[in-house]
């Protein structure tokens, strides 16, 4: 059985296709399109002796973009995006499995309390943040919640990516280094910076003192391990054109895996 994407033409219409269904591997059998590039099926039905008619896109690669807290992996993500690359935002994918009335949410609340709800029973962020930069268990408990949820939305962007015109796709995350993740990925792009930059990144972005800053830091898993697995590293000190040109850097290299 095939789950990548398949391109045909139709022999009917001339029209290209993509099947983005599970194509099995059997010597005869009838194939219908239903959708092609431009997202409108010709509805036309031919057969096809295996994969004689068709041409098997390979998968497009999936690159890991990660970083320490404050980076600016965020800011090298918009950088790959303007680039033309599709770009899934893990934190984005986080947001929106707690959002309101979601399993996410209520599972959270549950494990955690009301003290992490706002009154209009949303996630309050800043509370729930207190709770596991202080508490490794905690931080842990929480992963255990959101990780199966984050990966299986993950996996949906990812698949639907591959029928973009993407030329690869970057899956910007925190953790991947942390929990293995990497090792998934074709490959893996590290932003560093500066760790007093960072600090002052911190206190600037959630409101906090320079010791909570610190804090937060300090239970951070150490840069130092995620740039040894690093395939590319991008230095992200406030030079935003030095920046730039070597997002692009990394970029056209990795047009040509």
């Amino acid at each position: 059985m095939l789950t990548l994407p398949l391109l045909m033409h139709c022999p009917v219409c001339r029209k290209q296709h993509v099947d983005e269904g599970i194509w099995e591997t059997k010597p005869h059998h009838t194939h219908r399109c239903v959708d092609d590039a431009c997202g409108k099926g010709c509805g036309h039905e031919w057969e096809v002796s295996g994969y004689v008619r068709g041409v098997l896109v390979p998968p497009k690669r999936v690159i890991g973009l990660t970083g320490g807290i404050a980076s600016g992996k965020s800011t090298v993500g918009k950088l790959f995006t303007g680039f033309g690359v599709t770009v899934i935002d893990a934190d984005l994918l986080a947001r929106e499995v707690v959002a309101p009335g979601t399993e996410g949410l209520r599972k959270v609340a549950a494990h955690f309390g009301a003290k992490v709800l706002a009154e209009d029973g949303t996630l309050d962020r800043r509370a729930l943040g207190a709770v596991i930069f202080t508490d490794g268990g905690a931080r842990q408990e929480l992963d255990a919640i959101l990780h199966p949820l984050i990966a299986s939305l993950s996996a949906e962007r990812i698949q639907a990516a591959q029928a973009s015109p993407t030329p690869y796709v970057i899956y910007e995350a925190a953790l991947l280094v942390e929990l293995g993740l990497y090792k998934e990925h074709s490959k893996l792009v590290v932003v560093s910076a500066d760790p007093e930059l960072q600090v002052r990144r911190v206190m600037k972005r959630n409101a906090l003192t320079e010791s909570e800053a610190r804090d937060r830091l300090a239970s951070q898993f150490p840069l130092a391990k995620k740039l040894a697995v690093a395939d590319y590293v991008i230095e992200n000190d406030n030079d935003r054109d030095a920046l730039l040109e070597r997002t692009r850097e990394v970029h056209e290299k990795l047009l040509d895996l």
